[in-house]
């Protein structure tokens, strides 16, 4: 983790927060499937518009971002080296939704969060006055585009809602 530790605290300003998926796409599409959850946290690296990052290796469970009720959220994906080793890997994101099992809160408004037209998945942080200062697991489905073939993987980081006072 870098050094802001497991969550953005520095992040005072109510306002929509973005998340980036970085993956080895041709990595993490030519081991056998599924591979372990070791295996795509070794070839995946999320990073979020404060600088936040759950580099290749870390545990993307570690990876905290903070958000704001009524404030979109949006996920992006990328290939690590599309013009290198991953030219002719497609990683795209499938959906977002929240982890019912682990008891937490359910912070979006729709669940699942579903792909839009440009590739994107956004949604909007719901409100509800209990929630400052919890925590919701999700996870983020992405797929790998390769030869006519497109297996799914999944990450599971959290949001905390942010505390800031009007």
């Amino acid at each position: 983790m870098n050094p802001k530790a497991t969550t953005n605290e520095g992040v005072s300003t109510p306002r929509s927060r973005e998340i980036t998926l970085t993956v080895k796409t041709s990595n993490l599409f030519n081991l056998p499937y599924p591979p372990t959850k070791a295996q795509v946290e070794a070839n995946t690296y999320l990073i979020d518009d404060e600088g936040l990052e759950s580099r290749f290796g870390e545990s993307n469970r570690d990876f905290e971002t903070l958000v704001y009720m009524g404030k979109e959220i949006v996920w992006n994906i990328r290939s690590f080296e599309p013009y290198g080793v991953d030219n002719g890997y497609l990683a795209a994101l499938e959906s977002v939704s929240h982890n019912p099992d682990r008891g937490n809160p359910n912070f979006f408004e729709h669940d699942p969060l579903l792909v839009g037209r440009n590739g994107s998945v956004c949604g909007v942080i719901a409100t509800n006055p209990n929630w400052p200062n919890k925590d919701d697991s999700y996870t983020i489905n992405f797929l790998i585009l390769h030869e006519g073939k497109a297996p799914k993987f999944p990450l599971d980081p959290k949001l905390r809602i942010n505390t800031f006072e009007r």
